[in-house]
């Protein structure tokens, strides 16, 4: 792309994909190249020097969608180049994240390092073009190899095809976005952000939809703060409008991270056709486990809410709120986590995901981290996994010996 792009809206590119043969990079002969379009994204983390960029893959001179298998990955065209940095100089928090949920059985993005070098304008590509270790990372849309719910079309307004599929996010705003704000239940609930229509997205769905979507998440309110759990007007319970067990996994795997944005910003659900709402796929664990965000250092306290506002009482916000007043909710939220803990969220699992990432990025981490000025690879990562013990020991210790572990707070050794 030219030098003068600034790479802040759609940009053209030639894109190419290098992989090793049973050693090292070979970086001559592509194993996939296109035309293809970058933009970088993000919120908070769009300011930050190593970018996140949006990729989609393209057909040849034109601009539709060219969908390939990459990296190993079930072929699409849409993906995310996550840039860890700053927040995340172990460069593996969100892919520990999204492969723990997938052992856990909720869907999360398939994630693969690579190395990135762009190269703008017409001269070759050197190492001043390096800009560090990536994630390709699946774009959270519909599909049968990602949120796998029926294609919802223009055509879809009526029960029971208007009924799914939708995949939305509680998350900021942006343009040309259309906010709904349900699920309130008269002020029982109040929210940081709006629901937000990922896919179809905003432009694409019909006012029929939206009147859909938005009264399923209004029902969903009433029910969660009715001391019955039912909604009056439709008479359902809301274990007749939401997976409950993905609620619970969703909460789980969010706080085993100390997420401080959890279910207030970057939360996504989806619904089938004819389906519940499902909480999920996970997302956006870059200031989780021990970063130098501040609200997520202390690997014990169940969240922040001790020192500041600015984060997710994770017991009590929003529709959480609503879900642990139900005392068939707690015990089986509690139970989960007792079963987990011995499974697929054992520290010996986790602690396999790590040492597998770290190995992996033996070579690249260290090269991503003198890129960018951070902090050593070896001893970030080890950090991550410090952390990860001391939590997990704090949380099993919390759920074995007391009564409502929801009242759990600082280290037991005080």
């Amino acid at each position: 792309s030219d030098r003068s792009v600034d790479l802040e809206g759609n940009t053209p590119v030639i894109f190419s994909v290098f992989e090793p043969d049973g050693g090292n990079t070979d970086l001559t002969v592509p194993t996939n190249a296109g035309r293809a379009r970058i933009r970088i994204r993000g919120s908070s983390s769009s300011g930050l020097d190593k970018k996140n960029f949006d990729l989609e893959l393209w057909k040849g001179e034109t601009d539709t969608d060219r969908k390939v298998p990459l990296l190993g990955m079930p072929e699409d065209a849409d993906w995310i180049m996550h840039a860890p940095s700053y927040y995340d100089d172990a460069l593996i928090r969100n892919a520990l994240g999204y492969a723990l949920s997938n052992d856990v059985g909720r869907y999360a993005p398939r994630t693969k390092f690579f190395e990135a070098f762009l190269t703008q304008g017409t001269g070759p590509t050197t190492t001043a073009d390096y800009i560090g270790v990536y994630a390709m990372v699946e774009e959270i849309e519909q599909g049968s190899d990602r949120v796998d719910v029926a294609k919802l079309d223009a055509d879809d307004t009526r029960e029971p095809e208007v009924t799914g599929g939708y995949v939305f996010k509680r998350d900021r705003t942006g343009s040309g976005d259309t906010e709904i704000w349900a699920g309130r239940a008269g002020g029982a609930f109040s929210f940081a952000a709006a629901i937000i229509p990922v896919d179809p997205d905003s432009a694409d769905l019909e006012r029929q939809q939206l009147t859909y979507l938005s009264n399923e998440l209004d029902s969903m309110g009433w029910a969660l703060a009715a001391t019955d759990g039912v909604d009056v007007d439709t008479g359902r319970h809301f274990r007749d409008i939401i997976d409950v067990d993905s609620f619970i996994d969703l909460h789980i795997l969010n706080v085993l991270f100390k997420n401080p944005d959890a279910f207030r910003l970057s939360g996504y659900y989806h619904k089938d056709r004819e389906g519940l709402i499902n909480a999920g796929p996970m997302w956006d664990l870059d200031r989780t486990a021990g970063s130098r965000d501040w609200r997520a250092q202390d690997p014990t306290h169940w969240d922040a809410t001790n020192i500041t506002t600015d984060t997710t009482p994770v017991f009590l916000y929003g529709w959480y709120g609503g879900l642990f007043d139900h005392a068939e909710f707690r015990t089986a939220y509690f139970a989960r986590w007792a079963e987990l803990l011995q499974g697929p969220l054992a520290i010996e699992a986790i602690e396999a995901h790590i040492d597998a990432m770290e190995l992996e990025l033996a070579e690249a981490g260290p090269r991503n981290n003198t890129r960018w000025g951070a902090a050593a690879f070896d001893s970030e990562v080890d950090h991550v996994r410090q952390w990860m013990r001391t939590r997990h020991d704090w949380i099993s210790t919390c759920i074995a010996t007391v009564p409502d572990p929801r009242t759990c707070a600082g280290a037991f050794a005080e």
